[in-house]
């Protein structure tokens, strides 16, 4: 396996205030992994250096071996909030169409860019939705086309911010289904403040709090989750599943 993303002695500040100190960690190409912190812990700011919206302030970041900005078209992102007006007139196929913007320079789509859509809407297991409303889909709905979107564009990494918030748990636990089916061809990386990430299905778990450790997600202990939320108020609840 290859390394996908490479972070070495990573610094960085907004305003002078600390954000990441001397971060490194690696993510190889069949990685499915989990950032996980609490709110503020630094988590975004790793999502905007990979995406190379962002540069360190000190130390390097490097994706596919390149400054992350020259290989951005190898990457797809997926946000935790898409803002949309319901009664706008789109349907799932002009919104999964819009995953292959860049990617040419006619003016127009074509048999190829809507092939590449339709593959990506059954992929995600939506065939038969093209023509209804964006607006008008269940949470865990929008959340596949967003995905279907992203795939679109045939990724080699796949970022996800907070992809199981505001949708149910049978929605959750297709999506979870779908993103093992898509680790088979290119690496995860999930971002959550819960550490209660169905962990079965994760290779590492990258545990962001200013600093960063890596670690396999069975070797997660109470010590480890309550260095890195702080000591207060911190309750463990176990899942069976």
């Amino acid at each position: 396996m290859g390394s996908v993303v490479c972070f070495t002695d990573v610094t960085f500040a907004y305003d002078l205030a600390p954000v990441l100190e001397n971060a490194s960690f690696e993510i190889d190409s069949r990685d499915m992994v989990a950032l996980v912190g609490p709110n503020g812990g630094g988590k975004t700011t790793v999502l905007r250096l990979i995406l190379g919206l962002i540069r360190p302030n000190d130390g390097k970041v490097r994706v596919f071996g390149a400054m992350p900005r020259k290989v951005r078209h190898r990457i797809a992102y997926v946000p935790q909030h898409a803002r949309h007006d319901s009664k706008f007139p789109a349907d799932v196929m002009d919104v999964v169409l819009t995953g292959r913007l860049g990617r040419g320079h006619a003016p127009r789509y074509s048999a190829a860019d809507r092939e590449a859509a339709a593959t990506a809407l059954h992929d995600v297991g939506l065939s038969g939705h093209e023509h209804r409303s964006f607006g008008e889909l269940s949470g865990g709905q929008r959340q596949r086309v967003l995905i279907a979107r992203a795939i679109t564009a045939s990724p080699e990494l796949l970022l996800m911010d907070e992809p199981t918030a505001n949708i149910d748990t049978p929605s959750e636990d297709k999506l979870y289904q779908l993103l093992q089916q898509f680790n088979e061809r290119m690496a995860v990386v999930l971002v959550s403040h819960d550490i209660g990430v169905v962990p079965h299905i994760l290779s590492r778990v990258i545990c962001v709090n200013r600093t960063v450790a890596s670690h396999q997600s069975s070797e997660l202990t109470g010590d480890i989750i309550t260095e890195l939320y702080g000591h207060e108020h911190m309750h463990m609840v176990h899942h069976d599943h």
